[in-house]
């Protein structure tokens, strides 16, 4: 059975994990923290704990319709952390 790997976008500190992971050849997406936030806790109570956000993640893998985000040409990403580099 083939594991799938879904992460939440968070700025450039994911990339390195999903470049690593990739290269292992495991199937990893990366969610966009917008569409995992609009399908948190609709209940009453509100969670908010890593346990719980993890299982979160991983429900919303099954769900067909999940539009992950793709992720761009290791030049662009290089030329981004450039343009980081010179604003900071």
């Amino acid at each position: 059975m083939k594991s799938r790997i879904f992460m939440e976008s968070t700025g450039i500190y994911h990339f390195p994990l999903f470049c690593h992971l990739k290269e292992l050849g495991f199937e990893v997406f990366v969610i966009n923290p917008l569409i995992t936030n609009s399908n948190k806790n609709v209940g009453i109570r509100k969670v908010k704990n890593d346990k719980y956000d993890a299982k979160h993640i991983a429900g919303l893998g099954y769900s067909p319709d999940l539009k992950v985000s793709v992720m761009p040409a290791e030049l662009i990403m290089n030329l981004r952390c450039l343009c980081r580099e010179y604003y900071c």
